[in-house]
């Protein structure tokens, strides 16, 4: 979802946001999402690309599947470098590089991710029965946990260190069939502070956020501290 990561971007993880049009997520599309910080639409995405600035970045990504689901080819170019990737499928993998050292995930044969390997080593995903991440480990030590509405909507997540919660997050939708990423969220990091993000959309007749703004409010000691404001547009291509 844009803005996933970088919408919150104080937030150690990844998180995904709805996006309903018709249909169901693809959850290869869905999955990236996650981990690079854009929004997912439903149904049957041929391309997506989507720009994402704020008062700190710029990045777009783009993103090309083939008619079963599987992610053709992936890139993310950031004008301030970091996180730039680009991606290419070799049979069940996607290979390429990512800050400019080589990085690879593994599919199984429905497109669904299995793992991640980079030069920090592998982790390993675990999807529930649409094919979502559900929960992220690396070493055998739990990393995230994330959850979903009945819906598929993106619903809160819990991050890990050294099996202790280090954050957790929350999202209220006030009208998520007609408004899917319009919502409100809330990360809160112990006992430091919270970051508390709004959301808001213009939609096509497919339900797709065409362009959104988010406002992040970092609050510490009943004090907004810090104030971040992005915006996202999305294109997306159907077969």
């Amino acid at each position: 979802m844009a803005l996933i990561k970088h919408a919150f971007a104080l937030t150690a993880g990844l998180l995904a946001f709805n996006a309903q049009a018709a249909a169901s997520y693809i959850p290869a599309l869905y999955n990236f999402s996650v981990m690079y910080d854009f929004n997912p639409v439903r149904g049957p995405v041929k391309t997506l690309t989507a720009t994402v600035k704020s008062e700190a970045e710029n990045y777009t990504i783009k993103v090309a599947l083939s008619p079963e689901g599987c992610i053709d080819e992936f890139t993310r170019s950031d004008v301030n470098q970091y996180g730039n990737a680009a991606l290419t499928r070799q049979g069940n993998t996607l290979a390429g590089t990512l800050n400019n050292s080589p990085v690879k995930y593994v599919f199984d044969e429905k497109c669904n991710i299995v793992s991640m390997t980079d030069q920090y080593g592998t982790k390993t995903f675990q999807t529930n029965r649409a094919g979502l991440i559900e929960q992220t480990t690396a070493n055998g030590q739990k990393l995230s946990v994330y959850r979903y509405t009945d819906g598929d909507s993106f619903a809160g997540s819990q991050y890990y260190l050294n099996d202790k919660v280090v954050s957790y997050s929350d999202v209220t939708y006030a009208d998520v069939k007609n408004k899917p990423l319009d919502f409100k969220m809330t990360t809160t990091f112990g006992e430091e502070y919270t970051v508390n993000g709004d959301s808001a959309c213009m939609y096509d007749a497919r339900k797709v956020p065409v362009e959104c703004t988010i406002v992040t409010k970092k609050i510490h000691d009943n004090q907004v501290v810090e104030e971040a404001h992005y915006s996202a547009r999305m294109a997306v291509t159907y077969y």
